[in-house]
């Protein structure tokens, strides 16, 4: 946990000098650092709840304790492709999609394609966030045909467009 705390403390360095003292600084992350302090965040959180748990405190958040569904969330959420990748899940975790999912339902409350979509939904915010990219260029990032294709599914899972969401995270900056 210190090791990781220490790796968080070195990409968020920069930030603290320069005087942000709230969240504002995600903001200012590339995306190879933001996924990285992403990832870090969720190894972090789950030694912080290993370490809680073994002191006898006890937690009503759901967390996967499975060691083949943390490695299926892994892999979803270091994966860069386009597609949902159902095959190298399998392959890592030598267990059948629909097991996966089960166990995903079971303890996380929702299936693996839908923590897939959320994966998606955290970058597409990410790189809307930034002045620098067009909602074309993100589209064909996440994979989508069309601009309007990626613009149906970020309303769905956001309740907003992408147009909305990047006007509001501008006038944030």
């Amino acid at each position: 946990m210190e090791r990781t705390s220490l790796e968080l403390q070195k990409i968020l360095q920069g930030d603290r000098e320069a005087g942000i003292t709230d969240f504002r600084w995600i903001k200012k992350l590339n995306a190879s650092q933001y996924l990285q302090s992403e990832a870090l965040l969720r190894i972090w959180v789950k030694e912080l709840v290993e370490i809680l748990e073994k002191e006898g405190h006890t937690s009503n958040v759901p967390v996967p304790t499975d060691q083949r569904l943390t490695q299926a969330l892994d892999l979803l959420q270091n994966h860069h492709g386009r597609d949902f990748p159902a095959s190298p899940i399998v392959e890592k975790c030598s267990l059948s999609l629909v097991h996966l999912n089960r166990l995903s339902k079971e303890r996380l409350g929702h299936s693996l394609s839908e923590q897939w979509n959320q994966v998606r939904v955290r970058r597409a915010q990410h790189a809307l966030s930034s002045p620098d990219t067009t909602i074309k260029e993100i589209a064909f990032d996440l994979g989508f045909k069309q601009p309007s294709h990626f613009t149906r599914w970020f309303r769905q899972h956001t309740g907003q467009t992408p147009k909305a969401y990047q006007q509001k995270a501008r006038i944030a900056l």
